[in-house]
C-alpha cells in the first residue's frame, strides 16, 4: 500500500487505521481491493485530503450511507423514518452548533431501533460529536472519536457501505 503523507488530520489517520484493520480481516474481499483503490487515490492526491472541508464531506457521506443503508439492509429498514428523522438532527447540529444533546434526547425515546438495529441509531450522534471534538475538542480524544464513528457505522451498514462512504467523503465521488 502506498504512504498517504504526514499531514493528515488525527481524525483521518484514525479511520484509515480502522480501515486497515478491517482489510487485515478480508483481505481478498471485494472492501479490501475498493481499500486499496482509495489509498492509492489518496496518496496521488494526498494535499486534498487535508482540506477544510474533508472532515464535513465526510461525516455527511457517514450518515447518506446510513440512510441508503436504511433502503437496502432488511434489519434497517423498518427503522428507516426514525433514522432519516436522526440523520436530520446531525445534519441541522453541523450546520449549526454542533451540539449532539438534542439528538440524543431524540435518540433516547427510540429505544425501539435497538432492537433492531443496536449500532444504527448511534451513528448520528457520533457523526456530531467528532466534528465538536475536531472543532474543540482535546486533540488526544479525536482518533478515539473517529474510531467509535468508523466501527458503529461498519457494524449498522457494513463494510460495502462503510467504504462507500469513505469514498464519497474523502474523494468528493
Amino acid at each position: 500500500m502506498e504512504e498517504i503523507g504526514p499531514d493528515l488530520p488525527s481524525w483521518l489517520e484514525a479511520v484509515l487505521g480502522r480501515l486497515r484493520f478491517y482489510r487485515r480481516r478480508e483481505p481478498d474481499s471485494e472492501f479490501a481491493r475498493r481499500l486499496d483503490s482509495l489509498l492509492s487515490k489518496m496518496a496521488n492526491q494526498a494535499s486534498s485530503t487535508a482540506r477544510a472541508d474533508t472532515l464535513d464531506r465526510f461525516l455527511r457521506a457517514c450518515l447518506a450511507s446510513l440512510l441508503d443503508a436504511a433502503h437496502s439492509k432488511p434489519e434497517l429498514h423498518a427503522h428507516q423514518a426514525d433514522l432519516a428523522v436522526l440523520c436530520g438532527l446531525a445534519c441541522e447540529a453541523l450546520d449549526t452548533d454542533r451540539d449532539d444533546r438534542p439528538l440524543i434526547f431524540v435518540a433516547d425515546g427510540m429505544r425501539t431501533l435497538e432492537e433492531g438495529a443496536p449500532w444504527a441509531i448511534r451513528v448520528p450522534g457520533r457523526v456530531v460529536f467528532l466534528a465538536a471534538m475536531v472543532a474543540a475538542g482535546p486533540e488526544d480524544e479525536i482518533p478515539a472519536a473517529a474510531i467509535r464513528l468508523t466501527n458503529d457505522l461498519a457494524a449498522a451498514v457494513g463494510l460495502d457501505h462503510l467504504i462507500q462512504a469513505v469514498e464519497n467523503g474523502l474523494l468528493g465521488n
